[in-house]
């Protein structure tokens, strides 16, 4: 491990593997994810993604203990979630001209909210550039609290779904991560930033 957060992801895992409960939820999580349940693809991916690793299910514990830690404090309600169309895939970290002209052309209601710079100069930097929100929009987040829905609902069986409740967003600035990046740069931004633009 190289990176700072790396090295951090490794006391994340710690803190997991100390409690039996936290170690069995992390156990549950990834055969969970091996398996395609309670986790979707989107949201999988919205945490981050490894170079050379194309399934989830196969990251090291590691970082599936930092993705577990994301998906808790969403579920809590301490994250909020908003989805900017962009309408398409990122390209490498090196077309930084292509990315900014890709998130420039972005849809969406609220498309006059957000200003994102590409940094056209960065090379292994914390992130690929900021995501600014310059005026307040509606969001929801999770109040913590769940309900239990039905099989016709969820893939395997009942599960708790979090109960929604609505947030104002007020003007903020975030890292920019475009593309791969690993759960524990984004925990990391999440942590030290307040937040993180994928």
């Amino acid at each position: 491990m190289n990176t700072f957060h790396q090295q951090a992801a490794q006391g994340v895992l710690d803190k997991y593997l100390e409690d039996p409960e936290a170690a069995k939820a992390l156990s549950e999580a990834r055969t969970d994810i091996r398996a395609g349940r309670r986790f979707s693809r989107r949201g999988l991916e919205d945490v981050g993604q490894i170079h050379r690793i194309p399934h989830p299910g196969e990251w090291p514990f590691e970082q599936m203990a930092c993705f577990l830690d994301i998906h808790v404090m969403a579920g809590a309600g301490s994250l909020v979630r908003f989805r900017i169309d962009v309408g398409a895939t990122p390209l490498p970290d090196a077309a930084r001209v292509e990315n900014a002209a890709l998130l420039a052309a972005r849809a969406g209601a609220d498309v006059d909210a957000f200003e994102i710079w590409v940094d056209q100069k960065q090379n292994k930097a914390d992130a690929d550039g900021t995501l600014t929100l310059v005026r307040e929009v509606e969001s929801t987040r999770s109040s913590g609290e769940g309900f239990l829905q039905g099989p016709a609902l969820c893939r395997s069986g009942p599960c708790t779904t979090s109960v929604e409740m609505p947030v104002t967003l007020r003007p903020f600035t975030v890292p920019l991560e475009i593309g791969t990046t690993m759960p524990s740069r984004t925990l990391a931004h999440i942590v030290r930033d307040g937040g993180v633009a994928r």
